[in-house]
């Protein structure tokens, strides 16, 4: 008989960061689990292994796909941990299977009644997401007895990103559907793979961003303020109180009869005139006439 192959599944609560290392190595040892597949002496190694994880929240569903070089049948011994929503086909049809519980979570005994020259095992496991205050991770071991091909992917939750680009094996791809990310991987003659990936919920990322854009945004109307009311006064230097005030009406307003100003702010026609005039020379409005009066233009 030969075992194949043999994964090694960490299954963690939440812990604090304080009791991290220890009881994470507690946990190693109590809760290690081995994935065994035990196939007739008659049928060949296995030389395709594909593995599918979709992360839902503290739960993995995982597709499992082993192929063979010659067809398998019979019984086939498949020692799962403690899952549930198990289904196995051989890639045409589903296959009966029985579970037996076992110190390791279930034995499944797979029926084979015509030959197949692959496996499709899927099943959904619960807790084996790994928190640590706002980031999540989610690792797993698979290790052969022989050397395989594998292709293997990860499915984060919907809005869920990577945690500062931070997974194992380094060397996988980041690919999207349109609506979640997906990690890809594809090894060649492997006899083992460690997968580790850190991500986290979409509320953290974007609460940082909101963030980012608050300060930006604030930063920006500070600046502008600043620099506006600088201008202003740079622009008002070397005029008398009675003229700023003139200024600032006509700025205000964008365009202004001279005899408003006269009745706005008391003044007398030949005040007013010489006022009108000064803006005029400095370029800051636009006089024409107006019937019996002027009509002022903010033009600075």
């Amino acid at each position: 008989m030969r075992a194949l192959p043999k994964s090694r599944l960490l299954r963690t609560p939440d812990i604090r960061l304080a009791f991290i290392f220890t009881r994470l190595i507690n946990l190693m040892w109590k809760l290690l689990i081995i994935v065994l597949l035990i196939v007739p002496l008659s049928a060949a190694e296995i030389t395709q292994f594909d593995v599918e994880f979709t992360v839902r929240d503290d739960s993995v569903h995982q597709l499992n796909r082993f192929l063979f070089d010659t067809p398998v049948n019979g019984t086939i011994n498949y020692t799962l941990p403690d899952v549930r929503d198990i289904t196995v086909t051989d890639g045409r049809q589903p296959l009966s299977f029985t579970t037996t519980a076992s110190s390791d979570g279930y034995v499944l005994d797979i029926l084979v009644v015509e030959p197949a020259s692959q496996l499709i095992v899927e099943y959904t496991t619960d807790n084996v997401i790994f928190h640590l205050d706002s980031i999540d991770h989610f690792f797993t071991e698979f290790s052969f007895d022989n050397k395989v091909n594998l292709s293997a992917s990860l499915t984060l939750p919907l809005g869920y990103t990577l945690y500062d680009n931070s997974f194992k094996p380094s060397n996988g791809e980041i690919r999207s559907d349109g609506r979640n990310i997906i990690l890809y991987w594809a090894e060649s003659n492997v006899d083992s793979v460690l997968f580790s990936v850190k991500f986290v919920a979409p509320r953290q990322e974007q609460s940082v961003w909101i963030a980012v854009i608050a300060i930006l945004a604030g930063s920006l109307l500070f600046i502008y303020l600043y620099f506006h009311e600088r201008r202003k006064e740079d622009m008002l230097f070397g005029f008398r109180h009675d003229e700023k005030i003139v200024i600032n009406y006509i700025q205000e307003k964008k365009i202004a009869l001279q005899r408003d100003l006269e009745e706005q702010f008391k003044f007398s026609r030949a005040k007013a005139t010489r006022i009108v005039s000064k803006l005029v020379e400095k370029g800051l409005i636009k006089k024409q006439r107006y019937g019996r009066t002027n009509k002022l233009t903010w033009i600075k």
